[in-house]
């Protein structure tokens, strides 16, 4: 055969009697997350499953094992039951099976699940089908400085209280709930007037803006340094960095002196540069080349030192015909050239090291021909940082209480050095870049002393920075952890511990006790136990703050009960503790039948192993029947302990609203 494609499918051959068993439908039920009706992460959802008996005979007892080999889900429960399905008839099971989504999930991945149906008839049939998981992309857009209270050119200049602003959007289909932005910089000329922003929650159209208000000291020097940032955005568990640098001030010529005066500039040439207020780039002013004739050229030319690697920025603009140009030097060596009419304001940037540089910008002429005004125009040359009197402490430093200090100052173009402190301690010499502080009594009873560095130059002029040094001790006794104080291993084999911030800390030291009991990984506030699967019984978590300085204390120790069942039969009888109804909407009644119980305590547990339900001094010698409210909590899977003079009872309940 010719001209044809080839259709194969699978035919479901239905028998004339019996019962017959498809997946309908499967609708997620995730009122206890965000109620969008679908797997977020983080999310503990129920599932409601459809099933459809397109078979004669009626289905009897059906029931459905859910399962999946996905590493992003874990099956809570896993049985569901339809009852008896009639034949040409439909079936829902609400809260058929219940899943855990993991905490960190990629967006938009498919999970695949199989249900395997039976019935009483020793019918089995597989069904399949798949769910895609949501998360949120939390994404870093743009960077800017509102300097309108300042100069209003968005920039970071000495003196001026700025608003970064860093604007963030989400990728993802699930909203990123309790997002914070945070900018941290080690710059010692910026003083933070908050490092962290709350944008709340960031949702999947438009976008928020984190702002920081920052404040650049005066005596930053101008145009010499960059200020280095970081930028973090969060929304447990997912988070987003970048990393940026801005200039504190500028070196620059704009000519708004409408002369050549701020700087040592020379020219060359027939003809000397001029300033003029016609179309500048910004301001009033800009520089335009003298009027040569042909053969001719008018040079502007400036010698300096600079002090490190950077880049000279200018904005360059020519009328001119196409021979007639343009062109900047560097030492010598041409860098660019421009000419022609009608191109407007161009910029141009070149990379400069540190080092002595001269820097030439002339309009040279060829012999023959003119056009247009016949000359080229500068303006806002934005140099790299220029050899000046500059002086850097340091910057601010913590050291124990028995040690001394290494200075490490920095400065450029001085004769003399000299060190100075606000405390009673001594340097070892005052007129070096790096002498040795030790901190008096005085110094380490204040907790801080100030060290001052002092730069003169040849013509007497000063320059002063300061640095803030800071003494410390050990970190004190860390608080006892918190946590999961029951575990059901079948669920669940790691637990999540914390502790709280502990003063002068680096690091923490986690400890578990005994050490059968598993391993425990962290070394800050947070730590994940591993527990061993083969441990049984009572283990006990403590933490200790740690620092350069020494160790503190172990904290008092948070007592953890370790259990592993995956029924009711494992670990009660069912005569004894009652439970019901079961499965409930969070109003239910324990029942403990028979006497001699004495006092007795009933837990109950979520999934995580949380106690949210605790009740002591029961009296349990005929027994007790109690109701327990819990309609404020989330639908799910939930452990009821009940502990008696004789031992532990414990039951599952499923709270479905």
């Amino acid at each position: 055969s010719h001209n044809y494609i080839p259709y194969i499918m699978d035919i479901p051959i239905i028998p004339q009697q019996g019962s017959y068993l498809l997946l309908d439908d499967v609708d997620v039920d995730d009122k206890t997350g965000n109620d969008n009706g679908q797997l977020d992460f983080m999310e503990f959802a129920s599932l409601n499953v459809t099933l459809e008996n397109i078979g004669l005979d009626t289905g009897k007892s059906v029931m459905g094992t859910l399962s999946t080999l996905d590493q992003y889900v874990t099956i809570v429960d896993n049985s569901g039951y339809w009852g008896n399905i009639a034949g040409n008839s439909m079936s829902t099971s609400d809260s058929a099976f219940s899943i855990q989504v993991a905490d960190e999930v990629p967006d938009g991945h498919m999970v695949e699940f199989e249900i395997d149906i039976t019935d009483l008839s020793d019918g089995q049939w597989i069904e399949s089908f798949e769910l895609q998981l949501g998360a949120p992309i939390i994404n870093i857009m743009e960077v800017l400085i509102d300097d309108a209270a300042g100069n209003d050119n968005g920039r970071l200049d000495p003196g001026e209280t700025v608003t970064i602003k860093v604007k963030n959007n989400n990728l993802g289909h699930c909203a990123a709930a309790d997002t914070w932005g945070t900018l941290q910089s080690t710059s010692p000329y910026l003083i933070f007037h908050n490092d962290q922003d709350s944008l709340g929650s960031l949702g999947m159209l438009g976008y928020k803006w984190a702002e920081f208000v920052v404040e650049v000291e005066a005596g930053a020097p101008d145009g010499l340094f960059y200020a280095d940032f970081s930028y973090e955005l969060t929304s447990v568990p997912f988070s987003e960095i970048i990393d940026f640098s801005k200039k504190i001030g500028i070196i620059v010529e704009d000519w708004e002196t409408n002369g050549f005066t701020s700087f040592n500039w020379s020219h060359g040439g027939m003809h000397y540069w001029e300033t003029n207020m016609v179309y500048p780039f910004e301001g009033d002013y800009h520089a335009q080349s003298g009027n040569a004739n042909d053969g001719q050229s008018s040079q502007l030319l400036l010698s300096t030192e600079v002090m490190f690697s950077d880049t000279i920025h200018f904005f360059a603009k020519t009328s001119s015909e196409v021979n007639d140009k343009l062109k900047f030097y560097l030492d010598g060596s041409l860098k660019g050239e421009w000419s022609g009419i009608g191109n407007g304001w161009i910029l141009a940037k070149f990379p400069v090291s540190a080092g002595v540089h001269t820097f030439k910008w002339a309009y040279e002429k060829d012999g023959v021909l003119s056009s247009g005004d016949d000359c080229a125009w500068l303006d806002f040359i934005e140099f790299p940082p220029l050899m000046t009197l500059t002086a850097f402490a340091g910057y601010d430093a913590m050291i124990c209480e028995d040690d001394t200090y290494q200075c490490d100052g920095q400065a450029w173009n001085y004769e003399t050095l000299e060190w100075s402190t606000s405390g009673t301690g001594v340097f070892d010499d005052t007129g070096i870049l790096d002498p040795v502080y030790t901190p008096s009594s005085d110094d380490l009873n204040n907790g801080y002393v100030t060290l001052t560095l002092e730069a003169t130059d040849v013509n007497l002029e000063t320059a002063t920075d300061n640095m803030y040094l800071n003494f410390r001790t050990e970190p004190p006794q860390a608080e006892m952890p918190a946590g999961p104080d029951f575990v059901n291993l079948y669920y669940n084999t790691t637990s999540d511990y914390t502790t709280a911030p502990v003063e002068f800390a680096d690091y923490y030291e986690w400890s578990v006790d005994p050490g059968e009991a598993g391993n425990i990984d962290g070394m800050g506030t947070i730590a994940t136990m591993n527990w061993n699967q083969s441990f049984l019984g009572t283990a006990t978590i403590t933490v200790r703050a740690m620092n350069s300085c020494g160790e503190g204390e172990y904290s008092e120790g948070y007592a953890v009960t370790v259990d592993n069942y995956t029924s009711v039969e494992e670990f009660s009888d069912e005569n004894e503790l009652s439970i019901f109804p079961n499965p409930n909407i969070g109003e239910f009644t324990i029942e403990l039948s028979g006497e001699d119980y004495g006092q007795v305590e009933v837990r109950i547990y979520d999934i995580s192993g949380t106690l949210v339900y605790h009740q002591t001094g029961i009296e349990g010698d005929q027994g007790f029947s109690g109701k327990i409210n819990m309609t404020s909590y989330p639908q799910g899977m939930y452990f009821v302990k009940v502990t008696h003079r004789h031992g532990t009872l414990v039951k599952k309940i499923l709270l479905n609203k």
